[in-house]
């Protein structure tokens, strides 16, 4: 059986086309998958998601569903996350959205939402029974600690790339100045540490898509990964509602799984990149490397790091899976339930 699951963020709507066979042994195939980086976090207008970005949204699934019929699937899911949770329209947007495509849209909470990230992460690492899991989005960011494979606590953050760039951007400059950087870091300490939430692991498994950028860039620096010669890095562009959006069909073929990187060499990488705002040459590797997200990295990582050194780590492991296959393992696990 083949189950689309389409996955609503803040900075981009990603949909994976499972296949169900061998899932009930833990193992998750995507046999198709597209993302789109239309930065929904930025589209609010007095904390309310705006009629351009309800009508965009409504496009970018309608295109889904329809790829998702072409693939020979007929099974088609959504929902989302800090993009619809954190907005003062919400069921307005989700009414608009239905209205107009059929879709229904699941709003994940917090909870809900890292639990699953937690779901997803662990069909990925079956044996890894402790540890930190980091789960950054555009608008929040999810943290689960766990211990012999029990979570102990949690806790999401209503900060993620799109909100903290948003937030502490500059007099409209793309990259954030080192005081920028330091504000972050000190917002997401207090964000943190006013939860209560104080894991005791060496190790964290990171999740979502500023984590796969990191990754990138630190396989540059150790020169694992070549700079393309074109800035489009095998993205294309797609026009909705009059305007054109990043859209990648396909996962990053350049990154594994299994990867991992020590806390020393995330700080050099974050360091040696964070000049990007006083540095044009470095800038434009960024744009070359991870040109959907290059003017969201930065702030996700000195939030990353934040954590890293509150949580004190020394490991990093990339979770390539997340809280789209968590959310198809839930699906499975109701219908078979319901049988």
């Amino acid at each position: 059986m083949l189950c689309c699951v389409t996955d609503i963020g803040s900075n981009t709507v990603k949909m994976n086309i499972f296949d169900s066979s061998g899932a009930a042994e833990g193992r998750i195939k995507s046999v198709f998958a597209e993302s789109t980086t239309l930065g929904l976090g930025g589209m609010r207008e007095n904390g309310r998601l705006s009629e351009f970005g309800i009508r965009v949204l409504c496009e970018i699934l309608r295109r889904y569903k329809l790829n998702s019929a072409e693939n020979g699937c007929g099974i088609f899911f959504a929902f989302a996350t800090a993009s619809l949770r954190n907005v003062t329209n919400t069921r307005d947007a989700v009414e608009k959205v239905r209205d107009e495509t059929g879709i229904s849209i699941d709003v994940l909470t917090g909870e809900e939402e890292a639990l699953l990230s937690f779901s997803g992460m662990k069909s990925e690492y079956p044996k890894v029974s402790s540890g930190l899991m980091i789960d950054m989005g555009g608008g929040s960011t999810e943290l689960i600690s766990f211990t012999e494979n029990c979570i102990s606590s949690s806790v999401s953050i209503p900060a993620g790339c799109v909100t903290l760039r948003d937030a502490f951007r500059e007099n409209g400059k793309t990259y954030p100045s080192p005081d920028c950087c330091k504000a972050i870091a000190e917002r997401i300490c207090e964000l943190v540490s006013t939860s209560g939430f104080k894991p005791e692991h060496s190790e964290a498994y990171m999740i979502g898509g500023t984590a796969r950028a990191v990754f990138r860039l630190a396989g540059f620096a150790a020169g694992n990964i070549e700079v393309p010669e074109k800035q489009e890095n095998n993205i294309e562009y797609i026009t909705l509602c009059g305007e054109k959006f990043p859209f990648r069909s396909g996962y990053n073929s350049s990154l594994s799984h299994n990867l991992s990187i020590d806390t020393e060499e995330f700080e050099t990488v974050f360091n040696f990149y964070s000049k990007a705002y006083c540095d044009r040459i470095i800038a434009n590797h960024i744009r070359a490397i991870i040109p959907e997200r290059f003017d969201t990295i930065i702030p996700g990582m000195a939030a990353q790091k934040a954590i890293l050194s509150y949580c004190g780590i020394g490991k990093l492991n990339l979770v390539t899976a997340g809280v789209r296959e968590g959310y198809f393992l839930r699906l499975l696990t109701n219908d078979l339930a319901s049988k």
